[in-house]
Protein backbone atom coordinates (compact mmCIF):
# COMPACT_ATOMS: atom_id res chain seq x y z
CA UNK A 1 0.00 0.00 0.00
CA UNK A 2 1.25 3.45 -0.94
CA UNK A 3 1.49 5.66 2.17
CA UNK A 4 2.38 9.33 2.41
CA UNK A 5 5.74 8.38 3.94
CA UNK A 6 6.46 6.27 0.85
CA UNK A 7 5.38 9.08 -1.46
CA UNK A 8 7.68 11.55 0.33
CA UNK A 9 10.48 8.97 0.03
CA UNK A 10 9.69 8.73 -3.71
CA UNK A 11 9.96 12.54 -3.95
CA UNK A 12 13.45 12.28 -2.43
CA UNK A 13 14.53 9.41 -4.73
CA UNK A 14 13.01 10.76 -7.93
CA UNK A 15 15.21 11.87 -10.80
CA UNK A 16 12.64 14.62 -11.45
CA UNK A 17 13.46 18.05 -10.04
CA UNK A 18 10.94 18.21 -7.19
CA UNK A 19 10.89 21.24 -4.88
CA UNK A 20 8.49 22.04 -2.10
CA UNK A 21 7.93 24.68 0.50
CA UNK A 22 6.95 23.25 3.87
CA UNK A 23 3.95 24.76 5.59
CA UNK A 24 2.83 23.85 9.09
CA UNK A 25 -0.52 25.64 9.36
CA UNK A 26 -3.44 23.19 9.67
CA UNK A 27 -6.38 23.60 7.33
CA UNK A 28 -9.94 23.17 8.45
CA UNK A 29 -10.93 19.61 9.28
CA UNK A 30 -14.35 20.07 7.68
CA UNK A 31 -13.05 19.82 4.10
CA UNK A 32 -13.92 16.40 2.71
CA UNK A 33 -10.90 15.61 0.58
CA UNK A 34 -8.63 12.59 0.16
CA UNK A 35 -6.36 11.91 3.15
CA UNK A 36 -3.24 12.37 1.01
CA UNK A 37 -4.44 15.79 -0.13
CA UNK A 38 -5.03 16.82 3.48
CA UNK A 39 -1.44 15.81 4.20
CA UNK A 40 -0.13 17.97 1.33
CA UNK A 41 -2.31 20.92 2.37
CA UNK A 42 -1.24 20.64 6.00
CA UNK A 43 2.49 20.35 5.30
CA UNK A 44 3.33 22.20 2.08
CA UNK A 45 2.59 25.58 0.58
CA UNK A 46 3.19 24.06 -2.87
CA UNK A 47 5.31 21.51 -4.71
CA UNK A 48 6.90 22.21 -8.10
CA UNK A 49 8.08 19.43 -10.39
CA UNK A 50 10.67 19.89 -13.17
CA UNK A 51 9.94 23.60 -13.37
CA UNK A 52 6.68 23.09 -15.28
CA UNK A 53 4.17 21.55 -12.86
CA UNK A 54 2.82 23.05 -9.63
CA UNK A 55 0.94 20.91 -7.11
CA UNK A 56 -1.21 23.17 -4.99
CA UNK A 57 -0.68 23.35 -1.25
CA UNK A 58 -1.76 25.72 1.47
CA UNK A 59 0.09 28.83 0.29
CA UNK A 60 -1.99 31.70 1.60
CA UNK A 61 -1.48 33.87 -1.51
CA UNK A 62 -1.19 31.49 -4.47
CA UNK A 63 -2.29 28.11 -3.19
CA UNK A 64 -5.20 25.71 -3.13
CA UNK A 65 -7.89 28.07 -1.85
CA UNK A 66 -6.96 30.99 -4.11
CA UNK A 67 -6.60 28.86 -7.25
CA UNK A 68 -9.83 26.96 -6.58
CA UNK A 69 -11.71 30.21 -6.08
CA UNK A 70 -10.56 31.28 -9.56
CA UNK A 71 -11.15 27.80 -10.99
CA UNK A 72 -14.72 27.53 -9.68
CA UNK A 73 -15.65 30.74 -11.50
CA UNK A 74 -14.43 29.27 -14.79
CA UNK A 75 -15.32 25.58 -14.76
CA UNK A 76 -17.87 23.09 -13.48
CA UNK A 77 -18.04 22.96 -9.70
CA UNK A 78 -17.84 19.15 -9.63
CA UNK A 79 -14.05 19.46 -9.99
CA UNK A 80 -11.41 20.53 -7.49
CA UNK A 81 -8.15 21.92 -8.91
CA UNK A 82 -5.06 20.19 -7.49
CA UNK A 83 -2.26 21.19 -9.89
CA UNK A 84 -1.48 23.07 -13.07
CA UNK A 85 1.34 23.34 -15.59
CA UNK A 86 3.07 26.31 -17.18
CA UNK A 87 1.02 26.03 -20.39
CA UNK A 88 -2.35 26.19 -18.65
CA UNK A 89 -2.94 22.46 -18.32
CA UNK A 90 -5.08 21.70 -15.27
CA UNK A 91 -5.21 18.65 -13.03
CA UNK A 92 -8.47 18.38 -11.11
CA UNK A 93 -10.29 15.83 -9.00
CA UNK A 94 -13.71 15.00 -10.41
CA UNK A 95 -15.87 14.56 -7.32
CA UNK A 96 -18.67 12.87 -9.28
CA UNK A 97 -16.29 10.22 -10.65
CA UNK A 98 -15.14 8.95 -7.25
CA UNK A 99 -12.24 11.38 -7.01
CA UNK A 100 -10.70 10.44 -10.36
CA UNK A 101 -8.07 12.88 -11.64
CA UNK A 102 -8.83 14.65 -14.92
CA UNK A 103 -6.48 16.76 -17.03
CA UNK A 104 -7.58 19.82 -18.98
CA UNK A 105 -5.26 19.69 -21.99
CA UNK A 106 -4.28 23.16 -23.24
CA UNK A 107 -3.58 21.79 -26.73
CA UNK A 108 -7.10 20.38 -27.20
CA UNK A 109 -9.16 22.38 -24.67
CA UNK A 110 -10.72 19.10 -23.51
CA UNK A 111 -10.92 17.27 -20.19
CA UNK A 112 -9.25 13.84 -20.19
CA UNK A 113 -9.82 11.23 -17.47
CA UNK A 114 -6.41 9.99 -16.30
CA UNK A 115 -8.04 7.11 -14.41
CA UNK A 116 -5.90 7.65 -11.33
CA UNK A 117 -6.66 8.98 -7.86
CA UNK A 118 -4.77 11.63 -5.88
CA UNK A 119 -2.36 9.21 -4.23
CA UNK A 120 -1.50 7.67 -7.62
CA UNK A 121 -1.10 11.18 -9.06
CA UNK A 122 1.50 12.05 -6.38
CA UNK A 123 3.42 8.88 -7.20
CA UNK A 124 3.09 9.50 -10.97
CA UNK A 125 4.84 12.89 -10.75
CA UNK A 126 7.93 11.14 -9.34
CA UNK A 127 8.27 8.82 -12.34
CA UNK A 128 9.52 9.10 -15.92
CA UNK A 129 5.88 8.86 -17.01
CA UNK A 130 5.59 12.58 -16.27
CA UNK A 131 8.19 13.50 -18.91
CA UNK A 132 6.54 11.12 -21.37
CA UNK A 133 3.17 12.78 -20.71
CA UNK A 134 4.65 16.22 -21.45
CA UNK A 135 6.94 15.15 -24.30
CA UNK A 136 4.86 16.85 -27.01
CA UNK A 137 3.92 19.94 -24.97
CA UNK A 138 7.04 21.13 -23.17
CA UNK A 139 9.69 22.36 -25.61
CA UNK A 140 13.18 22.56 -24.03
CA UNK A 141 13.45 26.32 -24.57
CA UNK A 142 10.21 26.79 -22.64
CA UNK A 143 12.06 25.93 -19.43
CA UNK A 144 14.59 28.71 -20.02
CA UNK A 145 11.95 31.42 -19.58
CA UNK A 146 12.27 33.47 -16.42
CA UNK A 147 8.93 32.57 -14.88
CA UNK A 148 7.95 31.68 -11.35
CA UNK A 149 5.42 28.94 -10.69
CA UNK A 150 5.69 29.95 -7.06
CA UNK A 151 4.13 33.29 -8.01
CA UNK A 152 1.50 31.64 -10.25
CA UNK A 153 3.16 32.67 -13.51
CA UNK A 154 2.47 30.66 -16.67
CA UNK A 155 3.16 30.93 -20.39
CA UNK A 156 0.73 32.26 -22.97
CA UNK A 157 1.64 31.23 -26.52
CA UNK A 158 0.58 32.78 -29.77
CA UNK A 159 -0.65 31.26 -31.93
CA UNK A 160 -2.57 29.59 -29.11
CA UNK A 161 -1.31 26.13 -28.27
CA UNK A 162 -4.66 24.59 -29.26
CA UNK A 163 -4.78 26.23 -32.71
CA UNK A 164 -3.83 24.52 -35.96
CA UNK A 165 -1.26 27.28 -36.62
CA UNK A 166 0.70 26.52 -33.44
CA UNK A 167 4.21 25.10 -33.69
CA UNK A 168 6.54 25.04 -30.67
CA UNK A 169 9.40 26.61 -32.64
CA UNK A 170 7.27 29.35 -34.22
CA UNK A 171 5.26 30.44 -31.20
CA UNK A 172 5.63 33.76 -29.46
CA UNK A 173 5.64 33.28 -25.70
CA UNK A 174 4.63 35.69 -22.97
CA UNK A 175 4.70 35.20 -19.21
CA UNK A 176 1.28 35.99 -17.71
CA UNK A 177 -0.51 35.44 -14.38
CA UNK A 178 -2.17 32.03 -13.99
CA UNK A 179 -5.53 33.80 -13.56
CA UNK A 180 -5.27 35.37 -17.03
CA UNK A 181 -4.53 32.11 -18.85
CA UNK A 182 -7.10 30.18 -16.78
CA UNK A 183 -9.87 32.64 -17.67
CA UNK A 184 -8.81 32.83 -21.33
CA UNK A 185 -8.73 29.05 -21.78
CA UNK A 186 -12.06 28.68 -19.96
CA UNK A 187 -13.61 31.26 -22.28
CA UNK A 188 -12.29 29.46 -25.39
CA UNK A 189 -13.45 26.13 -23.89
CA UNK A 190 -17.00 27.45 -23.47
CA UNK A 191 -17.06 29.00 -26.96
CA UNK A 192 -15.73 25.88 -28.69
CA UNK A 193 -17.95 23.49 -26.69
CA UNK A 194 -21.18 25.11 -27.89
Amino acid sequence: MLTMEKIIAEFDKSSNDIKFLEFNKKITESIEIPQEMKFILEHFSYITVNGYLKILGNDSENGFSYCNELFSKCYNSNRCLIAYDILGGLFAINIEKLNSIEYFAPDTLEWEDLEIDYKEFLYWVTTNQLDTFYQELIAPDLLTLDLSLEKNEVVLTYPFIWSMEYTPSGAVRKIVPFKELLEMNADFYRQLSI
